[in-house]
């Protein structure tokens, strides 16, 4: 793990990276890539309506390494930090999942549009085209079907069951994330 560069004592524990993220959302910006991994595989287990924009900034360095480099780290991530945004629920943030999802060819093809919305098809749709969206209006109105089991399948999923428990080592829950 990379030492800490502001004068900080590390954090041993994903719990207490998350404390510290919490009490002072800079710090998500000074994390490495496994310490990364860590806090999301955390908030995994503890998300809460009040971490949506920790969240945002962790979607956002997701997306930009993903970028630089899609051989060496996997989706799995940014897919999380996607979904607990979906759960979440704020609108305002589908904009940051469809740039996740746009940060390439396989992101595109592994991030649901499902986790574009949270309150259904219609609602996010009103939303895109009030805020001039464009891009989001015209990919949604090419989606066919009833998308509400697929919506209800994604607030259901197992998929990220199995995760170390938040008091794991930082090692540890990152190695799960990144697997």
């Amino acid at each position: 793990m990379q030492e800490p560069t502001s004068g900080e004592q590390s954090a041993s524990t994903g719990r207490e990276l998350l404390l510290r993220a919490r009490t002072a959302a800079e710090v998500v910006k000074s994390l490495n890539t496994d310490e990364r991994a860590a806090l999301i595989a955390v908030l995994l287990s503890d998300y809460t309506d009040s971490d949506a924009d920790l969240l945002v900034t962790l979607t956002r360095a997701e997306s930009a390494l993903l970028a630089e480099d899609h051989v060496n780290y996997g989706q799995d991530p940014l897919m999380a930090c996607c979904w607990m945004l979906f759960m979440i629920g704020r609108l305002e943030d589908v904009p940051v999942v469809w740039q996740a999802k746009m940060t390439d060819f396989d992101t595109g093809c592994g991030i649901d549009t499902v986790l574009m919305l949270p309150h259904g098809m219609a609602p996010t749709l009103d939303y895109a085209a009030a805020h001039h969206l464009d891009d989001i209006t015209e990919w949604l109105a090419q989606c066919e079907g009833d998308v509400d089991a697929d919506i209800q399948a994604w607030r259901d999923t197992t998929y990220f069951d199995g995760r170390p428990a938040p008091d794991a080592f930082v090692e540890e829950l990152a190695a799960w994330m990144r697997q």
